[in-house]
């Protein structure tokens, strides 16, 4: 699933996308579609958001902050720390604390609506906004816990983006005109030959429905004499949001109405609609201009076709006719978000649209890689390689290569081959090593050549055994990563070897209790973790000690582990179930019911960690992000049952899946860029 947070001045909007139907829907707030921006602390420390925080506005004015968008415009620096803003309570709150607590409460809303995490979530912002404040928004979505993708978008192109959907065969280039609270933003967009729109140009003005609101009032302040309009200087900084509040809603008025009356407490005024506009003509030159001088950039290459109109500000009359006039003159099509007086679909027209700006994944099979393994009923357990992948062979005696164009037997491992057996392997990508555990207990290394050859680079450890597997020597668990390679034997014994130059040494004794069932080196701070039965542990290589444990609720389930971002998964019956390494502790992370039992691997894509998994019952496999457990991609597949493995290779977004006695390629695609 696919979602957006419109992080608006006044008001907040969200969308997710139902890939169903390919329709766009607004998130629901309390039975609206918008969440106020605002933000209040009660008395008791909980901070308030939205509606709640709008409730104490008459009780404490200035602790309810609804102006969090345009301090982000206004301030000169934005840090995590600075600029403060008071909400209430004994002291100031960072800006971006305070704005990720209105994206935190937009984000549990849009899981309430998805009964989950989205796969991507798009946050908007305006043009004018530079890369600072783009990062300032970023790091305000981690500080509201938002573990999702996020990618972000201009307002006006994610509008475009929403016109060109509810459009059929819209003209192009569009030049997208948005007239929010704060801001005025405006992209000229064109469709490229994926029917993509891309962004030509862009740019935008610090002006927007606040600015009309502010000539409305000093308008009727102009208007009043003696001790009204010394009371009405006075109720301007004293009730400054009720008294811009009744100034948007005769803003609203003289939309439809040729006059409106202006009335707060003891001040009235009436206001025409040739008044307000007499007033706002400034503001109103200034965006048309910067709209025409906008599409005169473009004019030589690609003539503007269409001029598309939406934000809340935009229904006022003097403005819309300045732009449709525009129009005109430049012979391009005048379209209305929503049609003339928009309605909702004007004001939500960012947060719709972003959805449909994200690129979507698509999870596809590329069909046979290699020759089918005749000999085996199912195909072996594999390695990823540099170039393919490593497998025992039909014997266990042997370790064959594979890859694009090539399949061969590559080396016999220990002294007494006809008594050995590969139990396990190992390789590590940067260096092309891989390393073999026999049933014997014998751990080998091998350097992997360019041509499908394996040269023996000697034993680690003992460099023979007879029939070890009877004294519980086998190799259970492997693991090798730059400089470092751990091996543990069925009874509990095992050993860290460190390489200093070209030579490999014993580093570290280990000993442990209970199964070992596979090791991985987290690539982070170089610490091992170890797992088996229902443990999941991290131990320190350098003395062999256990740094935490953590329970997993099944011991027969499948146990996979993404080491450059430090995320273990594992998939039991009905259950995928996640855990995030973070420095010396293992946290619980998402739990995902996918009923029956099914292959697991990870890996990355784009920038974070990625899980594919078997769903039987829904006869697919299943991308997931790797964070939240949300649902990327998914590809049918007639017989689950007949996949045995899924692998990571070496190759970017791609991975091996066995079927029957047959390897193919996964691919994922059309994702974040």
């Amino acid at each position: 699933m696919i979602a957006s947070i419109d992080f608006g001045a006044s008001a907040t909007k969200a969308a997710v996308l139902v890939a169903a139907s390919d329709t766009a829907r607004l998130v629901a707030f309390d039975a609206t579609n918008h969440l106020p921006t605002a933000v209040h602390r009660h008395r008791g420390g909980r901070l308030l958001v939205g509606r709640t925080a709008l409730a104490y506005l008459d009780r404490r004015p200035h602790q309810v902050r609804t102006d969090l968008k345009q301090r982000l415009n206004q301030a000169a620096v934005v840090r995590a720390d600075s600029p403060l803003v008071d909400v209430g309570g004994a002291r100031p709150m960072p800006l971006l604390e305070a704005v990720a607590a209105v994206l935190a409460h937009a984000y549990r809303a849009i899981e309430s609506s998805l009964s989950g995490p989205p796969g991507q979530l798009l946050l908007t912002y305006p043009v004018i906004w530079d890369a600072a404040r783009r990062d300032a928004l970023r790091q305000a979505a981690r500080l509201g816990g938002i573990e999702a993708r996020v990618e972000l978008v201009s307002e006006p192109e994610a509008a475009a983006w929403q016109l060109s959907a509810t459009h059929d065969r819209l003209p192009t280039p569009i030049a997208m005109l948005d007239l929010g609270a704060s801001t005025f933003d405006l992209a000229v967009l064109d469709r490229d030959s994926d029917g993509r729109l891309r962004r030509l140009h862009a740019d935008g003005r610090a002006v927007g429905g606040d600015d009309f609101d502010v000539a409305l009032l000093d308008l009727v302040e102009d208007g009043l004499t003696g001790a009204v309009k010394r009371r009405f200087v006075e109720l301007r900084a004293e009730a400054a949001h009720e008294v811009s509040r009744e100034a948007q809603a005769v803003k609203i008025r003289l939309t439809v109405e040729p006059r409106a009356t202006f009335a707060y407490r003891d001040v009235e005024r009436d206001i025409t609609r040739e008044e307000f506009d007499e007033a706002v003509a400034p503001l109103v030159e200034e965006c048309v201009e910067t709209a025409a001088q906008a599409v005169e950039t473009v004019h030589g290459t690609r003539p503007v076709r269409t001029i598309g109109l939406c934000g809340a500000a935009s229904r006022v009359p003097s403005f819309r006719d300045e732009v449709a006039a525009l129009a005109c003159r430049l012979g391009a099509g005048f379209v209305e978000v929503g049609g003339p007086g928009g309605g909702p679909a004007r004001v939500a027209a960012v947060a719709l649209g972003a959805v449909r700006v994200a690129r979507r994944p698509v999870l596809r099979s590329d069909g046979d890689w290699v020759p089918t393994f005749d000999k085996f009923p199912t195909v072996p357990p594999l390695t990823p390689t540099a170039d393919g992948f490593a497998y025992p062979t039909t014997n266990a005696a042997d370790i064959g290569l594979a890859r694009p164009g090539g399949n061969r037997l590559a080396a016999k491992v220990g002294n007494l081959s006809s008594l050995t057996r590969v139990w396990w392997l190992g390789y590590d990508l940067d260096q092309r090593l891989l390393v073999s555990g026999s049933d014997n207990g014998l751990v080998e290394l091998w350097e992997h050549g360019e041509e499908l050859t394996l040269r023996h680079r000697g034993f680690l450890g003992r460099s023979a055994s007879v029939l070890g597997f009877l004294r519980d020597q086998e190799v259970t668990a492997l693991a090798i990563r730059g400089d470092q390679i751990a091996s543990v034997e069925k009874r509990g014994t095992g050993a860290v070897y460190r390489r200093r130059g070209s030579r490999w040494s014993l580093h570290r004794r280990l000993s442990f209790t209970g199964p070992t069932q596979g090791l991985a080196f987290l690539e982070r701070d170089g610490l091992l973790l170890r797992w088996g039965g229902t443990r999941l542990e991290l131990v320190d290589p350098d003395t062999g000690r256990d740094l935490v444990t953590e329970a997993m609720p099944a011991e027969d389930g499948v146990v996979r582990v993404e080491p450059r971002h430090g995320w273990a998964y594992l998939r039991s019956a009905d259950l995928l179930a996640a855990y995030r390494i973070d420095g010396r502790s293992i946290r619980a992370g998402f739990r995902r019911e996918i009923a029956g039992t099914g292959a697991l691997c990870c890996g990355t894509y784009a920038g974070r960690p990625l899980v594919l998994t078997v769903a039987p019952a829904e006869s697919a496999v299943l991308a997931l992000d790797g964070c939240t457990g949300a649902e990327l991609a998914r590809l049918v597949v007639p017989d689950p049952a007949a996949v045995s493995q899924l692998t990571p290779t070496a190759w970017p977004d791609r991975f091996f899946v066995a079927i029957g006695n047959e390897v193919r390629f996964l691919t994922l695609t059309g994702g974040p860029r």
